[in-house]
């Protein structure tokens, strides 16, 4: 009888070594999941943040360019008009020369 006493208490003892062990693991295994959705979310908004940096770069970007498009139109706009005048003096030359 104290032999089966003795033998039912050393698997208890394994039983209850191996419960801690797996509740350990369990508590480890549980940490390192935390830890890697606590990493996860870092990267998500890291990138993220990456993203829309250079989105609204980008959009800085091409508001500087419509600007300079718009300003070297104005531009191109006026010196034709100054080719057009000079064109037409110079015609108006031309018909005086031609007339004398």
């Amino acid at each position: 009888l104290n032999r089966k006493i003795s033998l039912m208490s050393k698997e208890i003892e394994d039983m209850k070594s191996k419960v801690e062990s797996e509740t350990t693991d369990r508590m480890s295994l549980s940490q390192r999941l935390q830890d890697d959705k606590a990493a996860l979310k870092r990267t998500y908004w890291e990138m993220e943040t990456k993203l829309r940096n250079n989105i609204e770069e980008k959009e800085d970007q091409v508001m500087r360019l419509v600007a300079e498009r718009d300003r070297l139109s104005h531009e191109l706009g006026r010196v034709k008009r100054a080719l057009d005048e000079e064109r037409q003096r110079a015609c108006q030359e031309l018909e005086q020369t031609a007339s004398v």
